[in-house]
């Protein structure tokens, strides 16, 4: 039974792999009738092809939905009971190609077949009677397939493989509307970045094969905690997968593309912020042994992670339209999570990585219904500015509970820069919460109690979930061993900015904002120009003249 068991990994990647066979036959048999000959033998005037029909379709998005879904729970549970799960090796002198599921890839598989069941179960009516579903429906199998394989790969050669399919295969859902200028404006910022990213993460594989002699993932991370120190080649190793988590997970500057992907259905917009944009992540928490033998990469990605958060966070309040507003958060978003790897704290990372794909596949694929709630400000009812008092106040109430439930819990959460960070997190969050409250026009003692009795909850289960998250995940936590006095001070700069936006979006709209805020938040709508400093240097024209799509 557990020989049967080991090949559970291969199940996933092949079930999307047929499914992307049989929509692509289903789309082959889809019958054109563009080129039949008239009653005279002339040729017909060119039609669309006929939709393939949709019980049958439907039919089969549900069953290739569900499924993996299903045995994604099965491997989840199977590796709980057994531990990892690796199938047999198909092996060459440097070169193998194998899947293992470990704690953290089990998890990973159960939120990717979750969000792609989401996104192809929501397509089924958001493309009824388009003729080009079944398409849709291939290049979209082909990339969960690339992304379950990315995550179960345990060799190097089989991650690269994966990482430029599941490229390529995006590639093709960007295009879904090919005539679109956005659109192609959109695809080939993404295939460039995406192609600096494969060569960064083929070149690593590269130096890390040279070095250790094997390309298997597990063997080398073994490796390399048993060493003191690492080598340069390890080190080059380390610095080309940042980089190519930089490109997947579109940090600033390179950033522009991610902004741009509207032109595509909504569904691909809702996997792309939801799965896929998380590659770079869960690229950087697998490595991460690697990783924190280099301060060099970590220092990168602290820096690189905590730049972006603050750049798309002012970006974000101060757009006018829903969806690139939340592409900005889905770029502040992953700063973040690049930040929180910097400063080791990969546990937190990977928690911020599932709760952020649930989160953004929601936000987007609800967009058009939440639209009046999200683009309200947050003000209090009468527009009066809030004494200074209010706010330190709950801020010193939050402290105070921080460190009743950290002393509790017996947690040392401020020994290190990512639980600092975590901290000012909680604290920021939670000041929002309570401002938000007394916002209500009808405050009362049974409301309050219930305010208090929420903030005691979320607070314990805050902290508790990220110190329970390494043993529960499977993910490296070594937030401590990173942590120098520049590390603390660098927190602090990021958390500071966090609460400077957190003000800027509190200021209501009566107050009179001075000349150089103005024009600050200005250039903050405009992403400080990044974007259109890669449209000169790329020679892209505007697309201004391309027909809005009044479905995504």
């Amino acid at each position: 039974m557990q020989g049967l068991l080991e090949f559970l990994p291969l199940g996933l990647p092949l079930v999307y792999l047929l499914a992307a066979l049989r929509f692509k036959t289903s789309n082959a048999k889809t019958p054109n009738h563009a080129d039949a000959p008239g009653a005279l033998g002339a040729p017909r005037a060119p039609r669309a092809p006929r939709a393939p029909r949709a019980p049958r379709l439907f039919r089969d998005v549900k069953l290739f939905a569900l499924v993996p879904v299903f045995l994604s729970v099965i491997l989840l549970a199977a590796q709980a009971g057994l531990g990892s799960l690796e199938t047999p090796e198909l092996a060459l002198t440097y070169l193998s190609i194998s899947l293992r599921a470990d704690l953290f890839a089990a998890s990973m598989t159960v939120l990717v077949s979750s969000v792609g069941a989401i996104c192809l179960l929501f397509s089924r009516r958001y493309l009824s009677g388009d003729a080009q579903q079944s398409r849709f429906y291939t290049f979209m199998s082909l990339t969960l397939a690339s992304v379950i394989t990315l995550i179960l790969s345990n060799t190097l050669t089989l991650t690269v493989l994966a990482w430029i399919a599941m490229s390529l295969s995006l590639h093709r859902l960007l295009l879904f509307y090919p005539d679109r200028p956005a659109a192609q404006r959109a695809a080939s910022k993404k295939y460039i970045a995406a192609r600096i990213g494969d060569l960064c993460l083929l070149g690593a594989a590269g130096l890390l094969i040279a070095g250790f002699g094997t390309d298997k993932i597990d063997t080398i991370l073994a490796m390399v905690r048993t060493q003191d120190a690492v080598g340069l080649g390890s080190i080059g190793a380390a610095l080309l997968i940042v980089v190519a988590a930089v490109m997947k997970s579109a940090q600033f500057p390179f950033n522009g593309w991610l902004l741009e992907v509207m032109e595509t259905p909504t569904p691909v917009s809702a996997l792309l912020h939801a799965g896929v944009v998380n590659a770079g992540g869960f690229l950087v928490i697998r490595f991460s042994d690697l990783l924190l033998q280099s301060p060099e990469a970590m220092w990168l990605l602290a820096i690189v992670g905590g730049v972006t958060a603050v750049i798309g966070s002012v970006a974000m309040i101060s757009q006018t339209s829903i969806k690139v507003e939340l592409a900005w958060s889905t770029v502040a978003q992953m700063g973040l999570m690049i930040l929180q790897c910097g400063l080791g704290a990969f546990s937190a990372a990977a928690l911020h990585l599932i709760a952020h794909s649930f989160y953004k596949a929601h936000a987007f694929l609800s967009a058009g219904s939440v639209i009046d709630e999200l683009k309200m400000p947050l003000v209090l009812a009468d527009e009066r500015a809030t004494p200074p008092v209010f706010y330190l106040g709950v801020m010193l109430a939050v402290a105070s509970l921080l460190v009743a439930i950290t002393s509790v819990l017996d947690i040392a959460l401020l020994q290190s820069a990512g639980g600092l960070l975590m901290a000012g997190l909680f604290t920021l969050g939670t000041l929002h919460m309570v401002s938000a409250f007394f916002t209500m026009e009808k405050i009362n003692t049974p409301a309050i109690g219930g305010l208090c009795t929420t903030l005691v909850f979320v607070g314990f289960a805050y902290v508790g979930l990220h110190h329970f998250a390494p043993a529960g995940l499977g993910v490296n936590n070594s937030s401590g061993s990173v942590t120098t006095t520049v590390h603390l001070v660098w927190t602090g700069v990021v958390l500071a900015a966090f609460a400077a936006v957190m003000i800027l979006q509190w200021l209501p709209a009566s107050v009179r904002r001075p000349a150089w805020l103005h024009a600050f938040l200005t250039h903050a709508s405009n992403g400080f120009y990044a974007n259109a400093f890669l449209d000169r240097l790329l020679r892209h024209r505007s697309a201004a003249t391309a027909t809005p799509n009044t479905r995504t």
